[in-house]
C-alpha cells in the first residue's frame, strides 16, 4: 500500500512455472557450451594459426558448419582476423 495520498502503485508477485525454468536452464546450459566452443576454437587458432574450418571441426567432433558460423561471429565481434590468401593465410586471434 502507498504510504500516503499520492503515490500509486501495484506490487506484483509472479511465479515461473516450472517448464518455463527449465527452458530457461536449457538456454543458458546452451550458451555456456557455445561459449566453451568459441574459446576451443580461438586456442585451437593460437596453437596452429594455419588451421582450417574442417581440421577445427574434427578437432572438436562438431559440424564443419558450427565452426564456420563461430569463425564468422568472431570476426565481426573482431575477436579474430584472416591474415593473407583464404586457403595460404593464417588466423590472428585478438586478445
Amino acid at each position: 500500500m502507498p504510504d500516503n495520498d499520492t503515490d500509486d502503485y501495484t506490487m506484483a508477485v509472479v511465479m515461473i512455472n516450472e517448464e518455463f525454468a527449465a527452458i530457461r536452464e536449457e538456454e543458458q546450459k546452451s550458451s555456456d557450451v557455445t561459449k566453451e566452443i568459441t574459446k576451443e576454437i580461438k586456442k585451437i587458432m593460437k596453437e596452429n594459426p594455419a588451421i582450417s574450418a574442417n581440421e577445427i571441426a574434427e578437432i572438436l567432433n562438431v559440424k564443419a558448419e558450427a565452426v564456420r558460423y563461430r569463425i564468422k561471429l568472431m570476426k565481426k565481434s573482431g575477436e579474430i582476423t584472416r591474415k593473407g590468401a583464404t586457403k595460404a593465410g593464417e588466423w590472428e586471434v585478438i586478445e
